[in-house]
């Protein structure tokens, strides 16, 4: 059965992806990179995830027949990145204090998490080819938010309404139900729990919050 190409895509746009950006370097050393949201895990022993890859990309080659790439899982507030390496013609990586991971793969400054990996194998997949990595090294950030592709357009991911925040740690029995700042603390790492990992739709740490509410209560610097 034949599907109309633009329905078809609107279907699948109801499954939420995580956006990416996937980085390696050609045979001259120069960095590569594109926007993907067809990362996805594999196994985890051996540790192992998937993407795949137009054959009309400008970068096939780089991708398949290198011996290794980096998973960069973009945060919520860098749909600007995401644009950047979906485009073509241009350098990418002006302007990006990136490192390199320990293939030599760039990585992306502020990503929520990154991956190391080498190539295991490459599949064919229709008008994809299916890139496989073996991930050799990884790095994340705590109390941060992904950015989210759904329904044609980009989205940050919520806690569920309900989804209720556990109450059973506000309980104690004895001396320590009855001691008042247990209880503070108890119902600060409450809020805590539910407030931190806000502060990544506007771009701020937990550390940056508490820096800023610190300053804000002092003299004007």
């Amino acid at each position: 059965m034949k599907f109309d190409p633009k329905d078809f895509r609107r279907a699948l746009g109801k499954f939420p992806t995580g956006v990416t950006v996937i980085t390696t370097r050609d045979a001259e050393g120069k960095p590569i990179g594109m926007t993907a949201s067809s990362f996805n895990t594999l196994s985890i022993e051996p540790a192992l995830v998937l993407w795949s890859i137009d054959k009309g990309a400008w970068s096939l080659e780089a991708f398949t027949r290198g011996k290794a790439f980096a998973i960069n899982v973009l945060r919520n507030d860098q749909v600007d990145i995401s644009n950047r390496f979906a485009r073509r013609g241009e350098d990418k990586f002006a302007g990006l204090h990136t490192r390199d991971d320990a293939n030599g793969c760039p990585l992306l400054p502020g990503t929520s998490a990154s991956f190391a990996c080498r190539t295991w194998s490459v599949y064919e997949g229709g008008d994809h080819l299916i890139i496989v990595g073996e991930v050799i090294d990884y790095a994340y950030e705590d109390n941060v938010s992904s950015l989210v592709f759904h329904n044609g357009r980009y989205a940050v991911p919520e806690t569920h309404p309900a989804v209720q925040a556990p109450t059973e740690a506000l309980e104690a029995r004895g001396l320590l139900g009855d001691y008042l700042l247990y209880q503070l603390r108890q119902t600060l790492n409450a809020y805590a729990s539910d407030f931190y990992p806000r502060l990544s739709h506007f771009g701020v740490s937990a550390e940056e919050w508490r820096v800023l509410t610190l300053l804000a209560d002092g003299e004007p610097m």
